[in-house]
């Protein structure tokens, strides 16, 4: 079974663009909310596996 090729990938805020978190290209993240420290709005952060 071959592994899927690692990535590193930062997901920046949609609305100022300010980088939040780092997450792999292994990730699946669904139902979380992050407050951007930039602009100060609440994100919904959804990752899906390709």
């Amino acid at each position: 079974m071959e592994k899927p090729p690692y990535k590193r990938i930062w997901y920046a805020c949609p609305y100022c663009g300010k980088r939040l978190f780092i997450y792999d290209n292994t990730a699946l993240v669904k139902g979380v909310y992050i407050k951007c420290k930039g602009c100060n709005k609440e994100i919904k952060v959804q990752i899906k596996v390709h």
